[in-house]
């Protein structure tokens, strides 16, 4: 493997063991009081939809502009106009909260109970800090290091357990929740910058000499449409928390959501570490021209993440009834079937059709990603409104599932039309068939009373068949170097941090 691959191994290996921290989380601490989890999903999902506003797009120009500036000092001045970028923003936000706050508090008032208020402004400090690390976490992806970032962006899977726990047992109000949010991502700021400063990156220069009229045009420009393409993933991902929170009275609700919401997130981990290392990648062979690697990493990712997804959709489909009879208030948790099966299927449609956004955003043809959002955002909040009042959180997931699905069937279209291109191969066939067969093991397997036992061992037979398949039919060379790069590494837990 050369080393963009092993750092994007290491990325999901790093997922996955926070996955299962949060899995933990999942079962057995967040059911502990619904409310509480609810209220924090909220203010996290809000602070998360202003992050592509607060940073004013700068996020996307860390990747798509950085080839331009690999010299030394002129990286250095590209870092401090990002900064820049960020503070204009900053202080906007700020502004517009101050005026605009009250308002929103009053309104929500009349809908929600008192330890919503209360929580609600935390929102402001979370977004800020959240929004400047996900900057620093874009910088750092340039010189192809997302391993450790990767691994301080999962902080939240400890603090979120603490928090819940220590307002179950009443050693914090809602209002010390409120400040454990905002720390969480003070501190996963301040780590990201620690570590760019390790890598010897964290360095100013004013000297934007380099800055020409048209070039800072140019990037003005991206930057304007960058935020909207920013947006694109948080409304398939954040919406809807949103949403159930400001027309759902029972903050109980959205915490059951979210929690079902992450069940159905473990399918996604893949994405996150091609995303972060396909992004640089797919930006210089996109500005030298070179779209034969262009459409394989398309191909590849599709087949890969697919694969993977697909993987994760059977393990825990296969054992939903028994991972909510384990959780703490099961009958209240279990809520969430449907909402596990919706979001499920999007996350699955989003993987099939691979990389579509990032070759759309580093095109000159850019501007697209803003029609898309535009329709998105219309799909998105329409369907809420429609489902949400009829059948509460499983009618918010199936309007992620239907506005996601048509959103990826658009920009699959469009690059399909604009670069002759298109992310499917016959792998995905034999895909299909090892999944069918693996949904049948779990649908037919007897139920042997006993949940633990009942997921043990339906997810290692499972699990195990469908490795087997996939690496016997030669489905992915990718996934095969993948499997035996994540054992090398089980067996020197070292070679991770190398």
């Amino acid at each position: 493997m050369g080393v963009i691959q092993r750092q994007g191994a290491k990325q999901t290996l790093i997922n996955l063991i926070a996955a299962g921290i949060g899995g933990i989380s999942t079962i057995f601490i967040y059911p502990l009081d619904f409310e509480v989890y609810g209220i924090i999903s909220f203010v996290q999902a809000t602070a998360f939809l202003f992050s592509p506003f607060i940073l004013l797009g700068a996020q996307n120009l860390t990747v798509r502009y950085f080839p331009q500036f690999k010299g030394q000092e002129s990286r250095h001045s590209f870092l401090t106009l990002l900064l820049l970028f960020a503070l204009a923003g900053t202080i906007l936000f700020l502004v517009l909260a101050y005026f605009f706050y009250p308002w929103y508090e009053n309104y929500m008032a009349g809908k929600k109970d008192d330890l919503f208020i209360r929580a609600l402004p935390f929102f402001i400090p979370t977004a800020i800090f959240y929004s400047l690390g996900t900057m620093m976490t874009q910088y750092i992806s340039n010189f192809h290091r997302i391993a450790v970032p990767g691994m301080i962006n999962n902080l939240h899977k400890l603090f979120y357990p603490l928090i819940v726990l220590l307002f179950y047992f009443k050693i914090i109000t809602v209002v010390g929740a409120g400040y454990l949010i905002a720390v969480n991502y003070f501190l996963t700021l301040l780590l990201l910058v620690l570590y760019l400063s390790r890598l010897g990156e964290l360095k100013f220069s004013t000297d934007f000499s380099f800055l020409d009229r048209p070039l800072f045009q140019d990037m003005a420009t991206f930057a304007f449409y960058g935020v909207f393409g920013s947006l694109s993933g948080l409304l398939m991902s954040r919406i809807d928390t949103f949403m159930i929170g400001n027309i759902i009275r029972d903050d109980s609700l959205n915490g059951i959501s979210s929690n079902a919401n992450y069940l159905a997130f473990v399918i996604q981990i893949p994405s996150a570490a091609l995303g972060a290392i396909a992004g640089p990648i797919l930006a210089v062979a996109m500005k030298s021209g070179r779209m034969d690697e262009v459409e394989q990493i398309y191909k590849k990712s599709s087949i890969n993440l697919f694969a993977i997804g697909l993987l994760f959709f059977l393990l825990i489909w296969s054992c939903i009834d028994d991972i909510f009879q384990i959780m703490p208030n099961s009958e209240k948790a279990a809520l969430g079937k449907y909402v596990v099966l919706f979001v499920a299927i999007s996350r699955l449609v989003d993987m099939l059709t691979s990389v579509n956004t990032h070759i759309i955003s580093y095109s000159k043809y850019f501007r697209f990603n803003f029609y898309t959002i535009v329709l998105l955002s219309i799909l998105n909040i329409g369907f809420n409104l429609i489902f949400i009042p009829k059948y509460a959180i499983v009618g918010a997931a199936l309007s992620t599932c239907l506005s996601i699905t048509l959103y990826n069937l658009i920009k699959l279209i469009y690059i399909r039309y604009r670069f002759q291109m298109q992310p499917f191969s016959s792998g995905l066939i034999k895909v299909l068939v090892i999944g069918v067969v693996g949904y049948l093991i779990g649908y037919f397997f007897p139920d042997t009373g006993i949940p633990i036992l009942n997921i043990f061992l339906k997810c290692a037979l499972i699990g195990i068949l469908y490795g087997f398949a996939i690496m016997k039919w030669k489905v992915s060379q990718d996934l095969t170097s993948l499997f035996y790069q994540g054992l090398d590494w089980v067996r020197h837990p070292s070679k991770l941090f190398r």
